[in-house]
C-alpha cells in the first residue's frame, strides 16, 4: 500500500512541477506581449487592459467557485467581512507591479536577464520564506541552487547586449 501511495504522491508532484513550468513559460510570454502592448499604445494602457482582462477572469472565477457551494479547499467561496485583513490587499497591489514592472524590464534589459534577475530573486525570496514562515530547512543544496542561479543573474549582467 505504501508503494501505490508513494506513487500516486510522485504522479501529483509531477504535474505540480508541469504547472509550474508552464506557468514560467506563461509569465515570459505575458510580460513580453505587454511589451508590445506597450510599445504600440503606451505602459499604462497595455497595463490598464491586462488588469481589466484579470479583473473579468478573477469575477468569473469568484463567481464559479460561488455557485459551486463547496465549503473546504481552495476552491471555496467564503469571505467574512469579520475575517478581512488589511494585508489581503498586498497580493493584488504586488501583481499590478508585476504586470506593471516585467514589460518595462523587458524593453530596458530584454527577456532573458529579466526573468533569469526574476528567478534569481523568487528563489532567493522562496528560501527564506521557506526556512523564517513555513520552518523548511536552508539546506545547503537549497542554497548552492539559489546562489547558481544568483551566478547567472551576474554573468548576464556582464554580457554585451544585456
Amino acid at each position: 500500500m505504501a508503494a501505490a501511495t508513494r506513487r500516486r504522491h510522485n504522479a501529483a508532484m509531477q504535474i505540480d512541477l508541469v504547472v509550474a513550468f508552464v506557468l514560467g513559460i506563461a509569465a515570459v510570454l505575458q510580460a513580453t506581449l505587454n511589451r508590445q502592448i506597450a510599445s504600440h499604445a503606451g505602459l499604462a494602457a497595455a497595463t490598464a487592459l491586462n488588469m481589466a482582462v484579470a479583473a473579468t477572469f478573477a469575477l468569473a472565477f469568484a463567481i464559479y467557485c460561488g455557485l459551486r457551494g463547496e465549503q473546504a479547499g481552495l476552491l471555496r467561496w467564503n469571505l467574512e467581512g469579520a475575517a478581512f485583513r488589511v494585508w489581503w490587499l498586498l497580493p493584488g497591489i504586488v501583481g499590478f507591479l508585476i504586470v506593471l514592472g516585467l514589460p518595462w524590464s523587458v524593453q530596458r534589459i530584454g527577456a532573458l536577464s529579466t526573468f533569469v534577475a526574476l528567478v534569481g530573486a523568487q528563489m532567493l525570496t522562496s528560501a527564506l520564506w521557506d526556512h523564517f514562515a513555513t520552518g523548511i530547512p536552508m539546506t545547503v543544496s537549497r542554497v548552492l541552487g539559489a546562489l547558481c542561479t544568483v551566478a547567472g543573474v551576474v554573468l548576464l549582467a556582464r554580457t554585451p547586449g544585456s
